[in-house]
């Protein structure tokens, strides 16, 4: 079936508005959800994808000011095509333009921060075609030179997938480890000083920064997940790759986790938190699969599956007790 050429437009500006959305200011998680869904359609996953191709190839020539230029125009031209969306496409443009025009020439030497709040995870496509995806409450400098990339997890959590350049390294240092790869998806979820590391694909090696053991550096190859701390780093073990990452797709998947770190993992997202005050209970099992932010649907999950009752708070938390008419 031929799409017309209005939808096309329609579907172009819409997709300009995700790439500029995603580059720009922060995005909650409602959004990341309508965002996966809109996605889930092929012709928008395209449509995302070579607007996408467009921002990155802009950035990698945005120190010249004509090419600039010319970016803007260009999405300029495309939403004056259709007078009902020009807005979202002017807006995408003036992004793109805004940042190829200073941000190229500015951010380059400079440390940059990116942070979110509870609740919210964000999307940022770096310099050098990297992608970095942060979690709830999280937050992470960057700084690129000439001959190296290194960023810094302050807290939270962070998908981070690199763009391959052998030349400039690509360091992230975490606490208790520093991660260093050249073309690879991994996740880092930094609690204090200690910090899990997965990998996803590629190769990476994990150096410890506090280190009084043998175990100050190792290789992990993709599934491999290992925690590092104070002392050194912890053994390698397998890792559910599509639940420790679930997150970036607004779903919480948990296989076998205990309830206690499920209760963790969703109040990762909650202003006001669960707090589990039956801890006959905290390494009961959990699995099943739910909306990032969903605090309720878990509770209700949990308190069908285990004798607790919820009791609210007048702050607006929640605690899980034993029910003793169900004990």
């Amino acid at each position: 079936m031929t799409m017309g050429r209005e939808e096309e437009e329609k579907i172009e500006a819409e997709a300009a508005h995700w790439v500029a959305r995603f580059n720009s200011p922060v995005a909650d998680t409602s959004e990341i959800h309508e965002f996966f869904a809109w996605k889930k359609d092929p012709r928008h996953a395209a449509a995302y994808e070579r607007i996408d191709q467009h921002w990155r190839s802009a950035q990698a020539l945005g120190k010249d000011p004509d090419i600039a230029t010319l970016v803007g125009e260009t999405l300029e031209q495309s939403a004056s095509r259709t007078r009902s969306r020009r807005p979202l496409l002017w807006l995408a443009g003036g992004v793109i333009a805004g940042a190829l025009a200073l941000g190229a020439f500015f951010l380059w030497p400079l440390s940059v921060h990116y942070e979110t709040g509870i609740g919210e995870q964000r999307l940022v496509r770096l310099e050098d075609g990297s992608t970095l995806h942060l979690d709830s409450a999280s937050a992470v400098d960057v700084r690129f030179t000439d001959g190296h990339r290194r960023l810094t997890l302050i807290s939270g959590r962070a998908l981070f997938d690199v763009a391959h350049d052998k030349s400039r390294p690509f360091d992230v240092d975490a606490g208790a480890a520093t991660v260093r790869a050249l073309g690879t998806r991994f996740e880092i979820d930094r609690q204090q000083f200690d910090a899990r590391i997965l990998l996803i694909e590629g190769k990476v090696r994990v150096d410890s920064t506090d280190c009084s053991t043998d175990a100050c550096s190792d290789h992990l190859l993709p599934g491999d997940m290992m925690m590092a701390g104070q002392g050194g780093l912890g053994p390698k073990e397998r890792g559910n790759i599509q639940a420790v990452t679930s997150w970036t797709s607004g779903r919480l998947l948990f296989e076998g986790r205990a309830l206690a770190d499920a209760v963790d993992e969703v109040n990762r997202y909650c202003e006001a938190p669960i707090i589990l005050e039956a801890p006959e209970f905290a390494e009961e099992h959990v699995n099943g699969g739910f909306a990032v932010g969903d605090r309720d649907a878990f509770i209700r999950a949990v308190i069908a599956l285990y004798p607790l009752r919820a009791q609210p708070e007048p702050n607006g938390a929640i605690r899980l007790v034993l029910d003793p008419a169900r004990s």
